[in-house]
């Protein structure tokens, strides 16, 4: 699949709004952001996946994985 600047562009802020959501609302830290938990649907929207590496963060401003 190749993809246009403009649809990369598009689909990298779609990830980092839901990160955001999940950090800012739901106290949560994915713990497994990589090429591979992003997917890409037939119409073109990117969406999140491995929400098994999903934790709730220890503090509000505990937002690092270590493992």
């Amino acid at each position: 699949m190749n993809l246009c600047e403009m649809q990369i562009k598009y689909g990298v802020v779609s990830i980092a709004e839901t990160l955001s959501y999940l950090h800012l609302y739901e106290g949560m830290i994915h713990c497994d952001v990589s090429p591979r938990s992003v997917v890409v649907c037939a119409n073109g929207a990117w969406r999140l996946s491995g929400y098994h590496f999903v934790m709730r963060a220890e503090t509000p401003y505990c937002l690092v994985c270590i493992f």
